[in-house]
């Protein structure tokens, strides 16, 4: 009885981990124990009384083996409730709205590119492309505010934007990047244009993100042009959770 009540309280899942080893244990060890003591007898009989194991009619199995049955019919129910939560976890990453899934692979990659070394900011240079490539965005963002100050051949605000659209504020970057394209010598059209779109979609702003993504579709008629696959998708998924 007390390896059925062992039983019991692992399928409730009431064991611990080493309780659960030791009951499995158990079960081996008696199982070996009871072969052992079968073939030691069977010995005897055939060294002291010239006699051999005969056919035996049926039994009924042991409680042990029945147990291990029993064990392997919860195991079977255990894979099945682990199959079903596993079911659940897919459906509730399938039913998420297309942007969100869109948005969220594209802040999983964050954009990326060689900043020359120059004068007397290059130490700072180093220091902010450094914490931005190990994703401190909090870091990268006070760094790039300093290069700001210092070094006004860079419009800086694209990388503050940058830092403050993967730290998932959205209010902040749709300012920064806004700067750039209120700027009368803009530079990263294409590319702000693609991220103050993520920022909106963010914000949940559908109106304006769709302003932004499709400026970037008709940046060219190149199919492979930079972002416009991505903003075609993203402008579908959109349109789709009207």
């Amino acid at each position: 009885m007390e390896i059925l009540n062992k039983y019991n309280q692992y399928i409730k899942g009431n064991l611990t981990e080493e309780e659960l080893e030791a009951f499995t244990g158990e079960i081996v060890k008696d199982h070996f124990e009871k072969e052992e003591l079968k073939d030691k007898w069977n010995q005897i009989l055939k060294e002291k009384h010239n006699l051999h194991e005969t056919v035996k009619p049926p039994q009924k199995k042991s409680s042990v083996w029945s147990s291990i049955h029993l064990i392997k019919i919860g195991l079977s129910a255990a894979a099945s409730i682990l199959l079903l939560v596993f079911s659940w976890f897919t459906y509730q990453a399938a039913s998420s709205p297309t942007y969100e899934k869109l948005l969220s692979q594209e802040l999983n990659n964050p954009y990326v590119e060689n900043l020359s070394r120059k004068g007397s900011v290059e130490e700072l240079r180093l220091q902010a492309v450094a914490a931005y490539n190990d994703r401190d965005y909090a870091t990268a963002t006070g760094n790039f505010e300093q290069l700001k100050e210092l070094d006004k051949a860079v419009d800086w605000n694209f990388y503050i934007g940058l830092c403050q659209l993967y730290q998932k504020q959205s209010d902040l970057a749709i300012q920064s990047f806004t700067a750039i394209l209120n700027h009368p010598n803009k530079k990263y059209t294409i590319e702000t244009n693609w991220y103050l779109g993520l920022a909106y979609v963010m914000d949940e702003d559908f109106k304006a993100a769709k302003k932004h993504l499709e400026f970037v579709v008709n940046q060219s008629n190149d199919e492979m042009a930079w972002k416009v696959k991505e903003a075609k998708a993203l402008l579908n998924a959109l349109s789709e959770n009207e």
